[in-house]
């Protein structure tokens, strides 16, 4: 039941939910101090798809995951190299990606 005021919503248990709390998908910190991505797009390009490659983070109009990026960069591979590795990939993109798997990895608790 929605609160015509627009505040809260109740559940059917009768349960309230603030509204913003709603948005699943969007960029949020925790009181433990996480910070998590925006679940569709966590990087101007990068996207979430939720049927594309399991719903792994990727590189916007590929099928490159961001974690395969990170692999590389954890066996000592520089952004550049990695670049160099992905020619139609920037080396923007590639930064991007690393950047989100540290903050991936920093919410998980594991080195980056």
């Amino acid at each position: 039941m929605l609160d015509p005021q627009g505040g809260t919503l109740q559940t059917a248990g009768g349960q309230l939910v603030e509204r913003e709390l709603l948005d699943v998908v969007a960029p949020f910190e925790s009181a433990e101090g996480l910070n998590g991505p925006d679940l569709a797009s966590p990087r101007a390009h990068l996207r979430i798809v939720p049927q594309k490659l399991a719903g792994s983070p990727h590189v916007d109009g590929t099928r490159i995951e961001t974690r395969v990026l990170a692999a590389l960069a954890g066996r000592g591979y520089e952004a550049v190299q990695i670049a160099a590795l992905y020619p139609a990939v920037r080396l923007q993109v590639i930064e991007e990606a690393l950047d989100l798997e540290r903050q991936l990895a920093s919410n998980l608790g594991q080195a980056a």
